[in-house]
């Protein structure tokens, strides 16, 4: 059977057991969502993600981990280090070299990063002081 569309007047091809039934008055699932939305009004999320950023896009405020997937997406794996100059992995070692933040703040810049084996980025970090400084406030 064909019928025009109540949205759209476009024809388009139904079953009749569909007709009898009270369906079949529709072209498509766009046109049927639009004839049940009130006249004047947008789609509940018009507007809602703009541009090419995801909806859950945190820029500065992500977290600590995310901005090292980051860096390491956008800046590939370190292969060395820039402080003592070691680039081959210490025999038994898998995963040597990282990259270490200078500022802090953890910017998207390759000027606030470099490459650090492990030992040094930790006596960067003055890691040890700074657990014990926490232990102790406990």
């Amino acid at each position: 059977m064909i019928r025009n569309c109540e949205y759209c007047s476009r024809e388009f091809k139904t079953d009749i057991s569909r007709v009898a039934k009270g369906y079949g008055k529709y072209c498509s699932s766009n046109c049927f969502g639009k004839s049940n939305r009130p006249k004047g009004t947008e789609a509940w999320n018009k507007g809602i993600k703009t541009g090419n950023t995801p909806a859950n896009y945190k820029g500065e405020n992500a977290s600590y981990s995310a901005a090292h997937h980051w860096v390491k997406y956008h800046f590939g794996k370190a292969t060395y280090c820039s402080e003592c100059g070691l680039d081959k992995i210490p025999e038994g070692k898998v995963r040597y070299f990282e990259w270490a933040n200078l500022s802090g703040k953890y910017l998207r810049e390759k000027s606030d990063w470099v490459q650090m084996c492990v030992k040094c980025h930790r006596t960067k970090d003055n890691n040890v002081a700074r657990s014990w400084q926490t232990r102790k406030q406990y």
